[in-house]
């Protein structure tokens, strides 16, 4: 491996281990957007592999924000069922190598991930404003 690939995979680490756990789950989100991306375009250039590589890899995302679920939580049982309808989606998708099946998911994990960043973005500003107030966030998943 060369040092360039070393320190970038050095950089995801550290970055992936001081982030908060609201940007983790953001960066969950992003990082199967992309996949969900790179599989349209594999399926669009008839490279089957390649799109089923990419599709696994949104399927495992997508399994690590349903591990990750507190499901004591209402939001965390709605979450779930989210989770798992856009998980078959792409299993069907992987099948039958169906772009619009990965739309689909890719429009609900962008509705998601923007949902998230306005409630951090909210959460900060609070915080801004009322520094007396104690604020805290705890998410899991």
């Amino acid at each position: 491996m060369n040092a360039n690939k070393q320190l970038y995979d050095q950089y995801k680490k550290t970055s992936v281990e001081t982030t908060s756990q609201g940007n983790l789950v953001i960066m969950l989100y992003n990082g199967c957007i992309t996949n969900i991306q790179k599989a349209k375009q594999a399926i669009r250039n008839r490279e089957t592999q390649n799109a089923h590589e990419n599709i696994i890899k949104a399927q495992k995302i997508i399994i690590e924000l349903i591990v990750t679920l507190n499901m004591e939580y209402d939001i965390a049982q709605r979450l779930f069922v989210v989770y798992e309808y856009i998980y078959n989606q792409l299993v069907d998708a992987n099948i039958r190598k169906d772009i619009t099946l990965l739309d689909e998911a890719e429009s609900y994990l962008a509705d998601m991930r923007d949902t998230w960043q306005d409630a951090i973005l909210q959460l900060k500003q609070s915080s801004l404003t009322n520094p007396q107030k104690n604020v805290s966030f705890t998410v899991r998943g």
